[in-house]
């Protein structure tokens, strides 16, 4: 299974993706279905942008895992009569 996540993640940053959809129709009702495909593969320069994003949003999301949620916050709520 390591493997297996290992070469995935490889593709996801080594290569571009496209996606192609299909508009179905029947009856009343309709939908998409869509098709993912490897594409060329990326550039040094795609990849070292797509590594800073990833970085960006890692450490963001570091910081929200560690933010205290006790018991004891105040939960605010709106008046009533607040339109949304």
């Amino acid at each position: 299974m390591v493997s297996l996540a290992k070469t995935t993640m490889q593709n996801m940053w080594n290569y571009g993706y496209k996606i192609e959809s299909k508009e179905i129709t029947k009856d009343n009702n309709s939908w998409y279905v869509i098709k993912a495909y490897m594409d060329l593969p990326t550039s040094d320069e795609d990849r070292a942008f797509g590594l800073m994003l990833y970085k960006s949003f890692k450490s963001r999301t570091d910081i929200l895992n560690k933010v205290d949620v006790s018991e004891d916050a105040q939960i605010v709520t709106p008046p009533d009569g607040t339109e949304y």
